[in-house]
């Protein structure tokens, strides 16, 4: 049945400084072929139709663009409460007032802004 997503067989991860599958060596490799065939590269996208053309111009930005992820709109809101909440346990009890006061301001301002929607749609 396999693993579920986040977890493995090993909860402390791999060890940091331990390379990737893919080795540097292995890496350097590849991009050492790309340098030496870039004229020829450059002349097989040219010599393809243009959907052709696109499709592997696109591909290619796989490798040079960072990946992005994707989250349900809980799992970004999990994240955003974790970093509010890991922000609140360090902040001073200054900000925190400040913070508390702003967020009361613009709910007041919500309510007032609701209000006059309301009344504009009565009259």
């Amino acid at each position: 049945m396999g693993l579920h997503k986040g977890h493995t067989n090993n909860p402390n991860g791999r060890p940091a400084g331990t390379p990737n599958k893919v080795t540097s060596a292995t890496k350097d490799w590849i991009l050492a072929i790309i340098e030496e065939n870039k004229d020829k590269i450059r002349d097989d996208l040219k010599s393809m139709d243009s959907e052709t053309r696109v499709k592997a111009v696109f591909s290619l930005l796989n490798f040079v663009t960072p990946k992005q992820q994707s989250f349900s709109i809980e799992e970004q809101a999990k994240i955003e409460e974790d970093a509010l909440f890991a922000f609140l346990e360090k902040a001073p009890e200054e900000a925190i007032n400040a913070i508390a006061e702003k967020v009361l301001e613009l709910q007041q301002r919500n309510k007032n802004t609701d209000a006059d929607t309301m009344q504009g749609r009565l009259l």
